[in-house]
Parts: structure tokens; C-alpha cells; sequence
């Protein structure tokens, strides 16, 4: 395995609606007027979860994005479970990259979730190599 001690599996699940309550937007901890006071308020043993909606046209900003979150809970101490909804191959891999502890998708994108494609991701560049979007 590479620099992901484990691939997360992709959850399915009927539709974004039917997620339980301690999914909390990603939107909200990226203002910075909100995020410093919402991270103060999570507990290390909570079920919250970050909910971050992969854009399709932001894939690569997304990974900015993720990782601002995680820097941010860095310096308060805390860690940030982090969830992130895909839609495509895309964006299944992009969360990966970007070290997501949890992937979701919908029944309409079900297929993600197959035997065959996380055999390929696990045996890909994603699952056998190196950070590759590390910068020092």
C-alpha cells in the first residue's frame, strides 16, 4: 500500500437527503469567519463528520480545499473526520488523493462502488505510490 494506509470503501446510500444529521457542510468550516468556532466545538470521541462536495470543474481546488480543513483542525489539536460525496471515477479518485476518511455516493452512482473498480483503485497509482500532489 502506498501513502494510504487504507483505501476507505465508497458507502451508498438512497440520496443526500437520507444522510444522518452529524454530516455537517464543508462550506461552513471553509468561511473563515466560522471555521475557528465551529472546530473549537468538536470532541474527539463525537460522530460528526466534515461533508465535502467534490465539484466536477474543481476537482483539483477541492484537494486545496480538504487540506485547508485539515491544516485548520491541525492547529486547534483536533482531527477532522472527513466525508467527502462523489459522483464519478473522477472524483472517487481525487478524494483519495486528498486522504478522505470516508467516501459516499448516491444509488445513481452506485457502480463506483464495485468490486472491479476498487480493485483497480487499490492497485493503481493512488493506492501504490506516494502523495502525488505533495509540494514541499
Amino acid at each position: 500500500m502506498g501513502y494510504l494506509k487504507k483505501i476507505p470503501e465508497l458507502k451508498v446510500v438512497e440520496n443526500i437527503a437520507h444522510l444522518p444529521s452529524y454530516y455537517l457542510p464543508a462550506v461552513e468550516l471553509l468561511e473563515e469567519d466560522h471555521n475557528k468556532q465551529l472546530v473549537m466545538q468538536f470532541m474527539p470521541n463525537e460522530p460528526y463528520r466534515i461533508l465535502y462536495l467534490l465539484d466536477e470543474n474543481r476537482l483539483y481546488e477541492s484537494i486545496a480545499d480538504l487540506r485547508k480543513l485539515r491544516a485548520m483542525a491541525a492547529t486547534l489539536g483536533k482531527k477532522l473526520p472527513i466525508a467527502c460525496w462523489v459522483t464519478s471515477i473522477e472524483a472517487y479518485l481525487y478524494a483519495l488523493i486528498a486522504q478522505a476518511d470516508e467516501l459516499l455516493c448516491d444509488e445513481a452512482h452506485k457502480e463506483l462502488a464495485s468490486a472491479a473498480n476498487r480493485m483497480l483503485i487499490e492497485n493503481s497509482l493512488v493506492g501504490r505510490s506516494i502523495d502525488v500532489f505533495y509540494t514541499i
